[in-house]
């Protein structure tokens, strides 16, 4: 229940406010936000938020692999 809790805190903030990554504190807020944002095909926006959770925890892997996908899903593997 936690991660649909957290999935639908960050669905919620994203359809209510245009700066919805500014209320965004926990690497794991940053990775779902990216996910919904890649989900609506919104890739840079997921790149930027993705690449935050990566700064906020270098060690978690699973961010570190969303991250390169997306950067592949949008054509951008060599950042």
């Amino acid at each position: 229940y936690k991660t649909k809790s957290t999935i639908l805190s960050c669905l919620f903030i994203a359809l209510n406010f245009g700066a919805e990554a500014a209320a965004t504190t926990t690497a794991s807020e940053y990775r779902q936000l990216g996910l919904l944002y890649r989900q609506q095909g919104r890739q840079q926006e997921a790149i930027a938020v993705m690449q935050k959770s990566v700064e906020l925890e270098p060690e978690n892997i699973t961010g570190k692999i969303n991250l390169g996908w997306t950067l592949h899903l949008s054509g951008q593997e060599q950042q």
